[in-house]
Protein backbone atom coordinates (compact mmCIF):
# COMPACT_ATOMS: atom_id res chain seq x y z
CA UNK A 1 0.00 0.00 0.00
CA UNK A 2 1.27 3.53 -0.89
CA UNK A 3 2.17 5.84 1.59
CA UNK A 4 0.01 8.82 1.28
CA UNK A 5 1.63 10.97 4.16
CA UNK A 6 1.06 14.69 3.39
CA UNK A 7 4.59 16.11 2.21
CA UNK A 8 4.29 19.30 4.48
CA UNK A 9 4.18 18.99 8.32
CA UNK A 10 1.60 21.37 10.05
CA UNK A 11 4.19 23.80 10.97
CA UNK A 12 5.29 24.27 7.51
CA UNK A 13 1.46 24.99 6.19
CA UNK A 14 1.32 27.32 9.01
CA UNK A 15 4.29 29.53 7.53
CA UNK A 16 3.02 29.29 4.32
CA UNK A 17 0.11 30.91 5.47
CA UNK A 18 2.03 33.48 6.71
CA UNK A 19 4.19 34.33 3.56
CA UNK A 20 0.65 34.45 1.70
CA UNK A 21 -0.68 36.99 4.13
CA UNK A 22 3.10 39.06 4.12
CA UNK A 23 3.26 38.66 0.39
CA UNK A 24 -0.25 39.91 -0.19
CA UNK A 25 0.45 42.81 2.60
CA UNK A 26 3.05 44.30 0.58
CA UNK A 27 0.91 43.83 -2.66
CA UNK A 28 -1.70 46.10 -1.01
CA UNK A 29 0.52 48.77 0.22
CA UNK A 30 1.54 49.21 -3.90
CA UNK A 31 -2.50 50.41 -4.11
CA UNK A 32 -2.81 53.76 -5.53
CA UNK A 33 -0.45 56.76 -6.58
CA UNK A 34 -1.77 57.19 -9.65
CA UNK A 35 -3.54 60.01 -11.26
CA UNK A 36 -7.01 61.02 -12.56
CA UNK A 37 -6.08 63.21 -14.65
CA UNK A 38 -3.20 61.99 -17.36
CA UNK A 39 -1.52 65.40 -17.97
CA UNK A 40 -0.61 65.37 -14.20
CA UNK A 41 2.35 63.16 -12.96
CA UNK A 42 1.48 62.22 -9.04
CA UNK A 43 4.83 61.98 -7.47
CA UNK A 44 3.60 59.89 -4.89
CA UNK A 45 3.53 56.52 -6.86
CA UNK A 46 7.42 56.33 -6.14
CA UNK A 47 7.12 57.66 -2.52
CA UNK A 48 9.27 54.91 -0.19
CA UNK A 49 6.51 52.68 0.81
CA UNK A 50 6.07 51.84 -2.74
CA UNK A 51 9.77 50.95 -3.53
CA UNK A 52 11.16 50.34 -0.40
CA UNK A 53 8.74 48.71 1.98
CA UNK A 54 6.51 46.84 0.11
CA UNK A 55 9.09 45.08 -2.41
CA UNK A 56 10.88 43.96 1.43
CA UNK A 57 7.50 42.76 2.33
CA UNK A 58 7.06 40.43 -0.77
CA UNK A 59 10.81 39.40 -0.92
CA UNK A 60 10.07 38.51 2.83
CA UNK A 61 6.98 36.50 1.87
CA UNK A 62 8.25 34.64 -0.97
CA UNK A 63 11.54 33.71 1.40
CA UNK A 64 8.94 32.51 4.24
CA UNK A 65 7.01 30.31 1.60
CA UNK A 66 10.35 28.73 0.11
CA UNK A 67 11.89 27.62 3.33
CA UNK A 68 8.56 26.53 4.46
CA UNK A 69 7.96 24.19 1.46
CA UNK A 70 11.84 23.01 2.01
CA UNK A 71 11.28 22.64 5.70
CA UNK A 72 12.17 19.09 6.73
CA UNK A 73 9.16 16.93 8.19
CA UNK A 74 9.81 15.27 11.70
CA UNK A 75 9.87 11.31 11.75
CA UNK A 76 11.51 11.06 7.76
CA UNK A 77 13.68 8.59 8.96
CA UNK A 78 14.94 8.08 4.82
CA UNK A 79 19.01 8.25 5.42
CA UNK A 80 19.42 9.57 1.62
CA UNK A 81 16.72 12.03 2.39
CA UNK A 82 18.47 13.43 5.32
CA UNK A 83 21.52 13.97 3.64
CA UNK A 84 20.07 15.77 1.21
CA UNK A 85 18.23 18.14 3.51
CA UNK A 86 21.13 19.17 5.35
CA UNK A 87 23.14 20.10 2.56
CA UNK A 88 19.48 22.31 1.69
CA UNK A 89 19.81 23.43 5.18
CA UNK A 90 23.78 24.33 4.92
CA UNK A 91 23.39 26.19 1.99
CA UNK A 92 20.64 27.52 2.85
CA UNK A 93 22.09 28.92 6.35
CA UNK A 94 25.37 29.51 4.72
CA UNK A 95 23.99 31.98 2.29
CA UNK A 96 22.20 33.73 4.76
CA UNK A 97 25.45 34.25 6.75
CA UNK A 98 27.25 35.55 3.60
CA UNK A 99 24.44 38.06 2.61
CA UNK A 100 23.41 39.04 6.15
CA UNK A 101 27.03 39.28 7.72
CA UNK A 102 27.92 42.48 5.73
CA UNK A 103 24.69 44.45 6.02
CA UNK A 104 23.33 45.96 8.98
CA UNK A 105 20.53 43.29 9.95
CA UNK A 106 22.39 40.97 12.21
CA UNK A 107 23.93 37.43 11.00
CA UNK A 108 23.23 35.99 14.05
CA UNK A 109 19.25 36.79 14.18
CA UNK A 110 18.89 35.60 10.50
CA UNK A 111 20.84 32.16 11.31
CA UNK A 112 18.33 32.11 14.57
CA UNK A 113 15.22 32.82 12.38
CA UNK A 114 16.35 30.31 9.49
CA UNK A 115 17.62 27.46 12.31
CA UNK A 116 14.05 27.52 13.62
CA UNK A 117 12.30 27.37 10.23
CA UNK A 118 14.35 24.24 9.39
CA UNK A 119 13.65 23.08 12.86
CA UNK A 120 16.98 22.96 14.09
CA UNK A 121 17.36 22.95 17.43
CA UNK A 122 20.64 22.74 18.49
CA UNK A 123 23.99 25.00 17.65
CA UNK A 124 25.96 23.65 15.63
CA UNK A 125 29.81 25.02 16.85
CA UNK A 126 31.43 23.74 14.19
CA UNK A 127 29.11 25.15 11.47
CA UNK A 128 29.09 28.20 12.64
CA UNK A 129 32.91 28.58 12.71
CA UNK A 130 33.04 27.43 9.14
CA UNK A 131 30.76 30.35 7.54
CA UNK A 132 32.37 32.25 9.89
CA UNK A 133 35.69 31.76 8.76
CA UNK A 134 33.93 31.68 5.25
CA UNK A 135 32.81 35.44 5.56
CA UNK A 136 36.11 36.10 7.54
CA UNK A 137 38.05 34.71 3.84
CA UNK A 138 36.07 36.92 1.68
CA UNK A 139 36.18 39.86 3.61
CA UNK A 140 39.83 39.61 3.46
CA UNK A 141 39.72 39.26 -0.36
CA UNK A 142 37.43 42.23 -0.87
CA UNK A 143 39.69 44.70 1.05
CA UNK A 144 42.98 42.74 0.28
CA UNK A 145 44.48 45.94 -0.88
CA UNK A 146 43.79 47.74 2.01
CA UNK A 147 44.93 45.59 4.13
CA UNK A 148 48.31 44.71 2.43
CA UNK A 149 48.70 48.54 2.57
CA UNK A 150 47.99 48.52 6.13
CA UNK A 151 50.79 45.48 6.60
CA UNK A 152 53.33 47.52 4.63
CA UNK A 153 52.73 50.75 6.98
CA UNK A 154 53.12 48.22 10.20
CA UNK A 155 56.47 47.17 9.11
CA UNK A 156 58.02 50.43 7.60
CA UNK A 157 58.80 50.86 11.64
CA UNK A 158 57.84 54.22 11.78
CA UNK A 159 54.47 56.18 13.10
CA UNK A 160 52.52 56.73 10.04
CA UNK A 161 48.64 56.80 8.48
CA UNK A 162 48.16 52.96 8.13
CA UNK A 163 50.31 52.04 11.93
CA UNK A 164 47.62 54.62 13.34
CA UNK A 165 44.87 52.99 11.48
CA UNK A 166 45.84 49.67 13.35
CA UNK A 167 46.11 51.47 16.57
CA UNK A 168 42.61 52.57 16.19
CA UNK A 169 41.53 48.78 15.60
CA UNK A 170 43.50 47.65 18.36
CA UNK A 171 41.63 50.52 20.34
CA UNK A 172 38.27 49.45 19.21
CA UNK A 173 39.22 45.54 20.00
CA UNK A 174 39.52 46.39 23.70
CA UNK A 175 35.78 46.45 24.81
CA UNK A 176 34.80 43.06 23.06
CA UNK A 177 37.89 41.69 24.38
CA UNK A 178 37.01 42.14 27.59
CA UNK A 179 33.77 40.82 27.28
CA UNK A 180 34.63 38.14 25.25
CA UNK A 181 37.31 37.04 27.92
CA UNK A 182 35.46 37.61 30.83
CA UNK A 183 31.75 38.01 30.07
CA UNK A 184 29.98 36.40 27.16
CA UNK A 185 29.06 33.19 28.89
CA UNK A 186 27.21 34.89 31.15
CA UNK A 187 25.61 37.41 28.56
CA UNK A 188 24.27 34.35 26.79
CA UNK A 189 23.18 32.41 30.02
CA UNK A 190 21.24 35.61 30.66
CA UNK A 191 20.04 36.82 27.08
CA UNK A 192 20.02 33.62 25.16
CA UNK A 193 19.04 32.72 21.89
CA UNK A 194 15.52 31.97 21.74
CA UNK A 195 13.45 34.11 19.00
CA UNK A 196 12.05 36.45 21.13
CA UNK A 197 15.15 37.90 22.29
CA UNK A 198 16.31 38.11 18.54
CA UNK A 199 13.20 40.02 18.08
CA UNK A 200 13.54 42.33 20.58
CA UNK A 201 17.68 42.86 19.62
CA UNK A 202 16.52 43.47 15.81
CA UNK A 203 13.84 46.12 16.98
CA UNK A 204 16.75 47.73 19.13
CA UNK A 205 19.14 47.97 16.24
CA UNK A 206 16.06 49.11 14.26
CA UNK A 207 16.09 51.62 16.19
CA UNK A 208 19.57 52.68 16.66
CA UNK A 209 19.87 52.84 12.15
CA UNK A 210 17.19 55.43 12.33
CA UNK A 211 18.54 57.32 14.98
CA UNK A 212 21.77 57.88 13.26
CA UNK A 213 20.40 58.37 10.03
CA UNK A 214 18.37 61.41 11.98
CA UNK A 215 20.92 62.31 14.67
CA UNK A 216 24.27 62.04 12.85
CA UNK A 217 26.50 65.11 12.53
CA UNK A 218 25.56 66.70 8.93
CA UNK A 219 29.78 67.55 9.09
CA UNK A 220 31.80 64.45 8.98
CA UNK A 221 34.71 64.43 10.65
CA UNK A 222 38.37 62.20 10.51
CA UNK A 223 38.12 58.76 12.67
CA UNK A 224 39.44 59.30 16.13
CA UNK A 225 41.11 57.13 18.66
CA UNK A 226 37.71 57.91 20.71
CA UNK A 227 34.83 57.42 17.79
CA UNK A 228 37.20 53.99 17.32
CA UNK A 229 36.82 53.01 20.80
CA UNK A 230 32.91 53.78 20.84
CA UNK A 231 32.26 51.53 18.14
CA UNK A 232 34.57 48.97 19.89
CA UNK A 233 31.84 49.66 22.41
CA UNK A 234 28.80 48.89 20.31
CA UNK A 235 30.60 45.64 19.09
CA UNK A 236 30.92 44.49 22.56
CA UNK A 237 27.16 44.60 23.12
CA UNK A 238 26.31 43.12 19.65
CA UNK A 239 27.56 39.93 21.37
CA UNK A 240 23.59 39.65 22.18
CA UNK A 241 21.91 37.59 19.05
CA UNK A 242 20.04 39.46 17.18
CA UNK A 243 21.63 42.75 17.55
CA UNK A 244 23.58 43.35 14.29
CA UNK A 245 27.35 44.04 15.00
CA UNK A 246 27.96 45.91 11.51
CA UNK A 247 24.40 47.93 12.45
CA UNK A 248 25.46 48.73 16.08
CA UNK A 249 29.06 49.88 14.83
CA UNK A 250 27.99 51.85 11.89
CA UNK A 251 25.91 53.75 13.89
CA UNK A 252 27.97 54.29 16.37
CA UNK A 253 30.57 55.55 14.65
CA UNK A 254 27.81 57.83 12.42
CA UNK A 255 26.25 59.33 15.67
CA UNK A 256 30.03 60.21 16.79
CA UNK A 257 30.13 61.92 13.27
CA UNK A 258 32.20 59.83 11.48
CA UNK A 259 32.07 59.63 7.44
CA UNK A 260 30.17 57.38 6.33
CA UNK A 261 32.40 55.63 3.53
CA UNK A 262 35.58 55.66 6.27
CA UNK A 263 33.10 54.36 9.12
CA UNK A 264 31.83 51.10 6.74
CA UNK A 265 35.14 50.29 6.19
CA UNK A 266 36.31 50.45 9.20
CA UNK A 267 33.79 48.35 10.73
CA UNK A 268 34.45 45.52 8.55
CA UNK A 269 38.31 45.49 9.33
CA UNK A 270 37.66 45.71 12.92
CA UNK A 271 35.79 42.34 13.04
CA UNK A 272 38.88 40.52 11.49
CA UNK A 273 40.88 39.89 14.65
CA UNK A 274 38.06 39.24 17.14
CA UNK A 275 36.42 36.10 14.71
CA UNK A 276 39.76 34.94 13.67
CA UNK A 277 41.06 34.78 17.19
CA UNK A 278 37.98 33.14 18.58
CA UNK A 279 37.93 30.33 15.50
CA UNK A 280 41.57 29.63 16.28
CA UNK A 281 40.61 29.47 20.61
CA UNK A 282 37.83 26.82 19.46
CA UNK A 283 40.25 24.93 17.36
CA UNK A 284 43.10 24.60 19.74
CA UNK A 285 40.68 23.97 22.54
CA UNK A 286 39.33 20.62 20.57
CA UNK A 287 35.83 21.78 20.61
CA UNK A 288 35.67 21.71 16.59
CA UNK A 289 35.25 17.97 15.21
CA UNK A 290 33.62 17.05 12.21
CA UNK A 291 33.10 13.66 13.40
CA UNK A 292 31.29 14.83 16.49
CA UNK A 293 28.91 16.84 14.38
CA UNK A 294 25.83 15.88 12.82
CA UNK A 295 27.01 17.69 9.30
CA UNK A 296 28.71 15.75 7.42
CA UNK A 297 31.93 16.81 5.40
CA UNK A 298 30.75 17.67 2.07
CA UNK A 299 27.76 19.46 3.76
CA UNK A 300 30.15 21.35 5.57
CA UNK A 301 32.06 22.19 2.46
CA UNK A 302 28.82 23.29 0.54
CA UNK A 303 28.28 25.62 3.36
CA UNK A 304 31.72 27.03 3.41
CA UNK A 305 31.40 28.00 -0.40
CA UNK A 306 27.85 29.00 -0.05
CA UNK A 307 28.99 31.65 2.92
CA UNK A 308 31.99 32.78 0.79
CA UNK A 309 30.74 33.69 -2.57
CA UNK A 310 27.71 34.82 -0.93
CA UNK A 311 29.84 37.15 1.25
CA UNK A 312 32.18 38.31 -1.72
CA UNK A 313 28.52 39.25 -3.58
CA UNK A 314 27.40 41.01 -0.48
CA UNK A 315 30.82 42.85 0.40
CA UNK A 316 31.09 44.07 -3.21
CA UNK A 317 27.84 45.03 -4.15
CA UNK A 318 25.63 45.76 -0.43
CA UNK A 319 28.19 47.52 0.96
CA UNK A 320 27.70 50.09 -1.55
CA UNK A 321 23.99 49.67 -0.82
CA UNK A 322 24.80 50.71 3.01
CA UNK A 323 27.00 53.50 1.98
CA UNK A 324 24.95 55.22 -0.54
CA UNK A 325 21.15 54.26 0.52
CA UNK A 326 19.41 55.31 3.78
CA UNK A 327 20.12 53.38 6.62
CA UNK A 328 16.21 53.83 7.53
CA UNK A 329 15.69 51.16 4.91
CA UNK A 330 17.57 48.91 6.84
CA UNK A 331 15.53 50.09 9.90
CA UNK A 332 12.39 49.45 8.13
CA UNK A 333 13.78 45.46 7.07
CA UNK A 334 15.02 44.49 10.45
CA UNK A 335 12.00 46.26 12.11
CA UNK A 336 9.93 43.67 9.89
CA UNK A 337 12.61 40.90 11.09
CA UNK A 338 11.93 41.46 14.52
CA UNK A 339 7.41 41.66 14.19
CA UNK A 340 8.39 38.32 12.02
CA UNK A 341 10.93 36.61 14.78
CA UNK A 342 8.49 38.03 17.91
CA UNK A 343 5.56 35.71 15.97
CA UNK A 344 7.41 32.75 15.23
CA UNK A 345 8.05 32.60 18.61
CA UNK A 346 4.56 32.61 19.81
CA UNK A 347 3.15 30.38 16.99
CA UNK A 348 6.58 27.93 16.96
Amino acid sequence: MSNNKFALSPKSVRFIVVGLIVMISGYILMIGGGSDDPNVFNPEMFNFTRLVVSPLLILLGVAIIIIAIMKKPKGDDGVQNLLIMNSLEVIVLGLIQGLTEFLPVSSSGHLSIGKFLFGIEQNNLTFEVVVHTATVLSTIVVFRKSIWNLVKGLFAFKYNSETEYICKILVSLIPVMIVGLFFKDYVEQIFGSGLLVVGIALFVTSLLLFLSERLSPKNPKPLSYKSAFIMGLAQAVAVIPGLSRSGSTISAGLLCGVDKNKVTEFSFLMVLIPIIGESFLQLVSGDLSIASTSIGAMPLLLGFLSAFLSGLFACKVMISIVRKAKLSWFAIYCLIAALFSIVCHFIG
